[in-house]
Protein backbone atom coordinates (compact mmCIF):
# COMPACT_ATOMS: atom_id res chain seq x y z
CA UNK A 1 0.00 0.00 0.00
CA UNK A 2 1.61 3.43 -0.85
CA UNK A 3 2.75 5.98 1.86
CA UNK A 4 -0.29 8.90 2.06
CA UNK A 5 0.94 12.35 1.44
CA UNK A 6 1.30 14.99 3.64
CA UNK A 7 1.08 18.77 4.22
CA UNK A 8 3.73 20.46 5.18
CA UNK A 9 4.03 24.27 5.98
CA UNK A 10 7.18 25.99 4.50
CA UNK A 11 9.81 27.49 7.05
CA UNK A 12 9.89 31.14 7.21
CA UNK A 13 11.86 32.76 3.71
CA UNK A 14 10.68 30.47 1.54
CA UNK A 15 7.71 32.07 -0.96
CA UNK A 16 5.06 30.87 -2.57
CA UNK A 17 6.78 29.53 -6.39
CA UNK A 18 9.60 28.26 -4.49
CA UNK A 19 10.99 24.86 -5.01
CA UNK A 20 13.33 22.75 -2.52
CA UNK A 21 14.82 19.76 -4.01
CA UNK A 22 14.89 16.49 -2.16
CA UNK A 23 17.72 14.25 -1.57
CA UNK A 24 16.27 11.74 -4.82
CA UNK A 25 15.71 14.33 -6.96
CA UNK A 26 12.49 15.18 -6.41
CA UNK A 27 11.11 18.42 -6.58
CA UNK A 28 8.34 20.26 -4.78
CA UNK A 29 7.07 23.72 -5.33
CA UNK A 30 6.11 25.91 -2.53
CA UNK A 31 1.97 26.41 -3.04
CA UNK A 32 0.22 30.21 -2.77
CA UNK A 33 -0.58 28.80 0.81
CA UNK A 34 2.51 28.20 1.63
CA UNK A 35 2.76 24.80 2.00
CA UNK A 36 3.89 21.56 -0.25
CA UNK A 37 2.60 18.80 -0.20
CA UNK A 38 4.52 15.37 -0.46
CA UNK A 39 5.28 11.52 0.84
CA UNK A 40 5.32 10.87 4.33
CA UNK A 41 8.47 9.26 3.01
CA UNK A 42 10.50 12.78 3.01
CA UNK A 43 8.72 13.38 6.98
CA UNK A 44 12.28 13.52 8.22
CA UNK A 45 13.92 15.52 5.63
CA UNK A 46 11.36 17.96 5.58
CA UNK A 47 11.28 18.38 9.03
CA UNK A 48 14.76 18.51 9.29
CA UNK A 49 14.93 21.67 6.81
CA UNK A 50 12.47 23.69 8.86
CA UNK A 51 9.13 22.44 7.36
CA UNK A 52 6.14 21.38 9.74
CA UNK A 53 4.19 18.46 8.64
CA UNK A 54 0.24 19.29 9.14
CA UNK A 55 -0.80 16.50 9.82
CA UNK A 56 -3.54 16.31 13.09
CA UNK A 57 -4.13 12.95 13.67
CA UNK A 58 -2.52 9.49 12.35
CA UNK A 59 -5.40 7.21 12.57
CA UNK A 60 -8.72 7.98 13.13
CA UNK A 61 -12.60 5.21 14.05
CA UNK A 62 -15.88 6.47 13.20
CA UNK A 63 -19.24 4.19 14.09
CA UNK A 64 -22.52 5.40 11.97
CA UNK A 65 -25.92 3.81 12.31
CA UNK A 66 -27.81 5.42 10.31
CA UNK A 67 -30.49 3.09 8.50
CA UNK A 68 -30.92 2.63 4.93
CA UNK A 69 -29.09 4.75 2.45
CA UNK A 70 -27.38 7.55 3.34
CA UNK A 71 -24.94 10.30 2.95
CA UNK A 72 -21.22 9.91 5.05
CA UNK A 73 -21.77 12.00 7.90
CA UNK A 74 -19.18 14.86 8.12
CA UNK A 75 -15.96 13.79 9.33
CA UNK A 76 -16.77 10.21 8.57
CA UNK A 77 -14.62 9.85 5.96
CA UNK A 78 -11.66 12.44 6.69
CA UNK A 79 -9.64 14.12 8.99
CA UNK A 80 -6.44 11.51 9.60
CA UNK A 81 -3.70 9.66 7.26
CA UNK A 82 -5.64 6.19 7.59
CA UNK A 83 -9.56 6.43 8.64
CA UNK A 84 -12.05 3.30 9.20
CA UNK A 85 -15.93 4.12 9.18
CA UNK A 86 -17.83 1.34 9.89
CA UNK A 87 -21.84 1.37 8.94
CA UNK A 88 -23.46 -1.03 10.31
CA UNK A 89 -27.42 -0.44 9.20
CA UNK A 90 -27.06 1.04 5.95
CA UNK A 91 -27.93 -2.39 4.39
CA UNK A 92 -28.37 -3.32 0.55
CA UNK A 93 -28.34 0.83 -0.61
CA UNK A 94 -26.24 2.90 -0.97
CA UNK A 95 -23.30 4.94 0.85
CA UNK A 96 -23.01 8.48 -0.62
CA UNK A 97 -20.03 10.41 0.25
CA UNK A 98 -20.00 13.85 1.01
CA UNK A 99 -19.03 16.18 -2.27
CA UNK A 100 -15.48 16.68 -2.52
CA UNK A 101 -15.47 20.23 -1.96
CA UNK A 102 -16.84 19.14 1.30
CA UNK A 103 -14.70 16.65 2.28
CA UNK A 104 -11.32 18.72 1.15
CA UNK A 105 -13.03 21.38 3.30
CA UNK A 106 -13.79 18.99 6.20
CA UNK A 107 -9.73 16.81 6.51
CA UNK A 108 -7.97 20.68 5.66
CA UNK A 109 -6.94 19.24 2.50
CA UNK A 110 -4.77 20.22 -0.50
CA UNK A 111 -4.18 19.09 -3.85
CA UNK A 112 -2.20 16.15 -4.32
CA UNK A 113 -2.75 14.67 -0.61
CA UNK A 114 -3.98 11.48 -0.15
CA UNK A 115 -4.66 8.92 2.68
CA UNK A 116 -6.25 5.74 3.18
CA UNK A 117 -10.26 5.36 3.46
CA UNK A 118 -11.24 1.52 5.03
CA UNK A 119 -15.21 1.47 4.96
CA UNK A 120 -16.54 -1.45 7.00
CA UNK A 121 -19.99 -3.08 6.59
CA UNK A 122 -21.21 -4.71 9.61
CA UNK A 123 -24.99 -4.63 8.36
CA UNK A 124 -27.42 -6.47 6.35
CA UNK A 125 -27.16 -6.27 3.43
CA UNK A 126 -24.47 -5.41 0.06
CA UNK A 127 -23.81 -1.95 0.45
CA UNK A 128 -22.35 0.32 -2.50
CA UNK A 129 -20.18 3.32 -2.36
CA UNK A 130 -21.24 5.99 -4.42
CA UNK A 131 -19.11 9.60 -5.27
CA UNK A 132 -20.81 12.95 -4.22
CA UNK A 133 -20.34 15.79 -6.70
CA UNK A 134 -16.58 15.69 -7.36
CA UNK A 135 -15.60 12.27 -6.30
CA UNK A 136 -14.66 9.95 -8.62
CA UNK A 137 -15.11 5.76 -7.66
CA UNK A 138 -12.27 3.71 -9.26
CA UNK A 139 -12.59 -0.12 -9.28
CA UNK A 140 -14.96 -2.30 -7.38
CA UNK A 141 -17.09 -0.06 -5.12
CA UNK A 142 -19.41 -2.68 -3.11
CA UNK A 143 -18.63 -4.11 0.79
CA UNK A 144 -20.15 -7.61 1.24
CA UNK A 145 -21.68 -8.17 4.22
CA UNK A 146 -19.00 -8.64 7.25
CA UNK A 147 -16.78 -7.15 4.68
CA UNK A 148 -14.05 -4.13 4.16
CA UNK A 149 -12.98 -2.35 1.29
CA UNK A 150 -9.59 -0.15 1.41
CA UNK A 151 -9.71 2.67 -0.92
CA UNK A 152 -6.61 5.36 -1.50
CA UNK A 153 -7.61 8.40 -1.62
CA UNK A 154 -6.34 11.50 -3.24
CA UNK A 155 -7.58 15.64 -3.85
CA UNK A 156 -7.13 15.88 -7.59
CA UNK A 157 -8.73 19.40 -7.23
CA UNK A 158 -9.91 22.22 -5.53
CA UNK A 159 -13.29 20.14 -5.58
CA UNK A 160 -12.28 16.91 -6.84
CA UNK A 161 -11.22 13.57 -5.38
CA UNK A 162 -10.68 10.12 -6.24
CA UNK A 163 -11.31 7.09 -4.18
CA UNK A 164 -9.33 4.15 -5.74
CA UNK A 165 -10.54 1.24 -4.47
CA UNK A 166 -7.47 -0.67 -2.98
CA UNK A 167 -8.39 -4.34 -1.60
CA UNK A 168 -10.86 -6.05 0.50
CA UNK A 169 -11.22 -8.49 3.26
CA UNK A 170 -13.66 -9.81 6.14
CA UNK A 171 -14.45 -8.90 8.88
CA UNK A 172 -14.79 -10.81 12.51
Amino acid sequence: MPLPNFTYLAPPGLTPGSTVQLHDGTTVVVSAAGTVVASSLYYNELETSGFTALVATAAKYTANVTVGATVAAVGDLTGASQCVATYSAVGAANLTTRTAAQMIADGGLAIGQTYVLRLINSSAGITTVVGGTGVTITGTATLAVGSFRDFIVTVTGAAAMTFQSAGTGTTS
